[in-house]
């Protein structure tokens, strides 16, 4: 089987919450000093959001409330939502190839509800996964090792049946920790490009 990570792998997202605020039309409100001064909450509400420890109205609320009401909640849904931008190039394709080739596909995301809603409906690649799974569903997070563990009892597979993309050093670390064949994908190049490569060091032959 072979695994994806949503963004940076098959869907081109903000790298940044800045970038998402200037995305959305909302702007930018903060400095880059602001930032740093919360990033800490920021990433632990972020956090709480995707292994569904708060929910939606709560995760927009809380993050106004972080930046003193420079956002406000319906702002911040706006820049929540900015943050998905499109599928890359060819992935659709790759998805399309592996499925005829006989390969099984999965999904493994850090990721939230209304953004797993939307990459499920309105991305081909995502919506093509054989077994679509994310944080907030298992209430649990990359790169923690019960994330890995849940997917694989999850698939019935062994970690060594699992080929896993995803563009964050950490999370290929885990997954290799877990027993998983795992590799790091460049979000500003050619993701596409670089799976069907990667795919052929496999040996898995795309049709």
């Amino acid at each position: 089987m072979v695994v994806f990570d949503l963004g940076g792998v098959l869907v081109r997202i903000c790298r940044s919450f800045g970038e998402a605020c200037e995305r959305s039309g909302v702007g930018l409100r903060h400095s880059a000093e602001d930032f740093e001064a919360r990033r800490t909450d920021w990433y632990a509400l972020v956090k709480r959001f995707e292994v569904n420890e708060i929910d939606s109205a709560k995760y927009y609320a809380q993050m106004s409330d972080l930046f003193e009401a420079r956002y406000s909640p319906a702002e911040v849904e706006r820049i929540h939502a900015a943050y998905l931008i499109e599928a890359y190039p060819g992935t659709g394709e790759l998805l399309r190839q592996l499925r005829a080739a006989g390969m099984l596909t999965g999904l493994l995301s850090n990721t939230n509800a209304p953004h797993w809603a939307r990459l499920l409906r309105d991305f081909e690649a995502p919506a093509q996964a054989d077994h679509p799974c994310a944080s907030h569903l298992f209430g649990c997070a990359k790169p923690d090792a019960s994330i890995y563990r849940a997917f694989r009892q999850g698939v019935e597979a062994t970690g060594s049946e699992l080929l896993f993309f995803d563009d964050l050093p950490a999370n290929i670390e885990a997954a290799k920790i877990a027993g998983w064949q795992a590799e790091t994908i460049d979000p500003h190049g050619d993701p596409a490009r670089q799976m069907a490569t990667l795919l052929a060091d496999y040996d898995v032959r795309l049709k």
